[in-house]
């Protein structure tokens, strides 16, 4: 790490998927040395150790922001933003506008004129697609091993399920679902494509079901608004997936 007129210069790094020796060091020195590059104002960045990539092909970062009312959140909330960092597929993309809560009460008051708006008008975005394909795949994952951890994915059901809903709203991609799905396995992005009677999504095991619908009930506090039923959101992910193949 290099300081250069306060600005720090990382580590270079060409290859972030090789598990040598070499390659793996670099983004170790990388991932060490990115906090102190990270500039946001009144939070402090360290790495997140536990989450490591074995050969450092990804790393977690939590930003502990301040906050008045910080010690008083929700259980299902966690006072800190959590940052991914390493090889992540970007396309295809989606151009979203950028707006917050601030933003819009700012502007219901007639008061935007009073402060600089430094904000970028949109930001490119990994289409929701692909997380679509990756939440499957870590459904079908994380349910099928014989001890299940129901809170770390259950998640996945809503969110893969608002994704289906909203699929006609969103800017079309370049190539075909299937044709997507089929380039990420071949990229190892994700391992497998579930099928609509996949046990993740048809949930006949009486026991994980019930683990499931427990994690599902437990997240409540999540959601500001109406939720989607859970047998609903399995029906809708069944539904699009055998489409899908057809």
């Amino acid at each position: 790490m290099i300081e250069r007129g306060g600005v720090t210069t990382l580590p270079e790094v060409t290859n972030w998927k090789s598990t040598n020796r070499g390659p793996t060091a670099r983004r170790r020195a990388f991932y060490d040395a990115l906090p102190g590059a990270l500039v946001i104002p009144g939070v402090s960045v360290e790495l997140d150790a536990q989450r490591q990539d074995e050969h450092a092909r990804a790393a977690d970062y939590i930003g502990c922001y301040p906050g008045a009312y910080v010690a008083g959140l929700p259980s299902a909330m966690s006072p800190f933003v959590r940052f991914e960092v390493g090889r992540a597929r970007v396309v295809p993309f989606a151009v979203m506008p950028l707006t917050s809560f601030v933003h819009e009460h700012l502007a219901r008051l007639g008061m935007s004129d009073d402060y600089v708006d430094n904000r970028p008008r949109a930001v490119r975005c990994v289409h929701p697609v692909v997380t679509l394909l990756e939440k499957l795949d870590a459904l079908s994952r994380r349910y099928n091993r014989d001890v299940i951890e129901a809170d770390a994915f259950v998640r996945h059901y809503e969110d893969a399920a608002r994704i289906i809903e909203a699929l006609d709203r969103l800017p079309p991609i370049e190539t075909t679902a299937l044709a997507l799905a089929e380039d990420m396995l071949a990229e190892k992005g994700i391992a497998a494509l579930p099928s609509a009677d996949d046990p993740s999504l048809v949930l006949d095991e009486p026991f994980k079901r019930a683990a499931v619908e427990r994690a599902y009930a437990r997240i409540a506090p999540m959601f500001w608004g109406p939720r989607n039923p859970f047998d609903e959101a399995c029906a809708t992910i069944r539904g699009w997936v055998d489409a899908l193949r057809q």
